[in-house]
């Protein structure tokens, strides 16, 4: 909370603001966080998100409880967008789509107070939206999958290769080349067939069980394989939505807990909503269309990231990133003792035993691309603001490139930048 959030971490909110980077044209744009730059506004602001979302996730005022965990996720994500990846994203949309649908019709407080309605199905523009949004999450990924590897078989194989996103059961795997074109190749089937059969009319409820059947297989596999911490929990989460009503009853029927808690049925929202739906879901569609091709239209931009529905999903393309790498800050302190500030061992150009998780995996990669900049110089100088006795600090990336199977990765030192700690005065100022 306090490297990411607050002025005194490793970028303040005016040289935020000054940075033009592709990836802030998708990011949520208004930020309540960002009306404070101290510890103990976030601090509250953390605290509130927790409340609501206990609250929604026991039914208890859902409908509010969704727009109050949405708006603090919205302008959390609009505060620090360098630290955000696809799962953030997919979250933010989704509990967007859910205000309109009735979370807390069933299994939930509100139930005790719901009377039942007279069929036992939800339906309406609502429940369709949602479905499309997950569906535009799986669609523009494939279309976003355009490089060459995607098309010769060997993505997985290269998505394998980086370390830091890779378990030891993904680094068996990339170790046998001849299984990623199978990988690769289901990878983009499972996610082209899920959520297209969300759609089909015909045999409803099987198809949306085979199509959760099939999204919890596909993401299954990433969370043995790859480190990428919430996003196949959060992909799980979202699939939920669509497990037909036979599921939720066997559950009811069988689950002694779930037998226990109240049941009611709501439809998923008042029919004058449905163009405002409608009307959304096209801008969305169009914004995609544009993300493909490269230039989504502004004006849609101006709509769309307020609400934090300006969405970007080119995870792993248009082929897996073949740089890979770690950053070393060698410190030296106060009687001539150094030491890594990031990993905590002694500086060296070996792969350090701590790896930090999937937000700190992304700012530093941005980091590294930005050598002499101002990424670089926020990190240096909230480095040496966490002990006095650092005398003098250098920002260095080790990089590695992934070679094709059987060659060694390439290895490359890169300079980012240095600070004589003790005679610091003010922050880095922003620049482009």
């Amino acid at each position: 909370m306090h490297a990411f959030y607050t002025d005194d971490g490793v970028i303040s909110r005016a040289a935020l603001a000054e940075l033009r980077l592709p990836l802030l044209r998708s990011a949520p744009s208004l930020s309540i966080h960002a009306l404070g730059g101290g510890a103990a506004w976030q601090a509250a602001l953390f605290a509130l998100a927790a409340a609501c979302a206990v609250g929604l996730a026991l039914g208890w005022r859902t409908r509010t409880m969704t727009i109050a965990t949405w708006a603090l996720m919205t302008s959390l994500h609009a505060r620090m967008p360098l630290v955000l990846y696809r799962a953030d994203a997919v979250l933010r949309v989704m509990l967007f789509v859910a205000i309109w649908l009735p979370l807390g019709a069933r299994f939930s407080v509100d139930a005790r107070r719901l009377r039942p309605a007279q069929v036992a199905e939800v339906c309406g523009a609502a429940c369709f939206v949602a479905a499309a949004q997950l569906a535009i999450v799986y669609l523009a990924g494939v279309a976003h999958k355009s490089g060459e590897t995607w098309r010769d078989g060997s993505a997985v194989y290269y998505a394998l290769q980086l370390d830091d996103y890779t378990t030891v059961f993904g680094r068996w795997i990339g170790a046998h080349a001849m299984w990623s074109p199978t990988l690769t190749y289901g990878t983009v089937a499972f996610e082209l067939i899920a959520p297209l059969l969300l759609f089909v009319p015909w045999r409803r409820d099987a198809l949306r069980l085979v199509a959760v059947v099939l999204a919890f297989t596909l993401h299954l596999g990433m969370l043995v394989a790859m480190r990428l911490d919430l996003f196949p929990w959060i992909m799980f989460a979202c699939w939920t939505l669509f497990l037909p009503p036979p599921f939720w009853e066997a559950c009811a029927r069988t689950v002694p807990l779930l037998s226990a808690l109240p049941r009611a049925y709501g439809r998923a929202h008042d029919r004058r909503w449905a163009p405002a739906l409608g009307a959304m879901l096209v801008a969305i569609v169009t914004w995609n269309v544009g993300e493909v091709s490269g230039e989504p239209p502004p004006a849609l931009g101006a709509v769309l990231r307020p609400l934090g529905l300006a969405q970007r999903w080119s995870m792993f393309s248009p082929d897996p990133a073949r740089d890979d790498g770690w950053i070393v800050a060698a410190a030296r302190l106060t009687g001539g003792a150094e030491t890594d500030l990031l990993s905590g061992d002694t500086p060296s150009n070996e792969r350090p035993r701590l790896t930090r998780d999937l937000r700190w995996r992304g700012y530093l990669a941005l980091v590294a691309r930005d050598a002499g900049g101002p990424l670089a110089s926020g990190l240096i100088y909230w480095l040496c603001t966490r002990d006095a006795n650092i005398e003098h600090l250098a920002l260095v990336f080790e990089a590695e490139r992934s070679m094709p199977p059987g060659e060694p990765p390439a290895r490359e030192s890169i300079f980012l930048g240095s600070s004589t700690c003790n005679r610091r005065t003010t922050p880095p100022q922003p620049r482009n």
